[in-house]
């Protein structure tokens, strides 16, 4: 997935999210790139469920890129957390954080 000098929303929905790895290219929180996983989340209620409980970042220890893993029901027991997406050269990045500042959107 490649987008473009300016904001740029990288959607994933239900039916592909889970089917192969994407690789983003370039995220770029300054530009306010947007991670759509709306479609993808199963239950998800903002007022009580802890949003790191279905996306989780963490540091791919291969390369420099961020690992994007969803669990599509939380701590729900249909799903497991499964990586749907490389995040090239993204830096760190925090859900909550995300989440707040509109940059993932649920």
């Amino acid at each position: 997935m490649t987008g473009t000098d300016l904001a740029d929303t990288f959607v994933f929905t239900a039916d592909t999210a889970f089917t192969a790895v994407d690789t983003i290219k370039d995220y770029l929180v300054e530009h306010g790139d947007m991670l759509d996983v709306s479609d993808v989340l199963v239950g998800y209620d903002p007022a009580t469920n802890d949003i790191s409980e279905y996306v989780v970042f963490t540091s791919d220890p291969e390369s420099d890129d961020i690992m994007m893993e969803i669990d599509a029901d939380g701590t729900g027991s249909e799903f497991d957390l499964q990586l749907v997406a490389f995040i090239a050269d993204a830096g760190e990045l925090n859900t909550q954080d995300m989440l707040d500042d509109g940059l993932l959107l649920i």
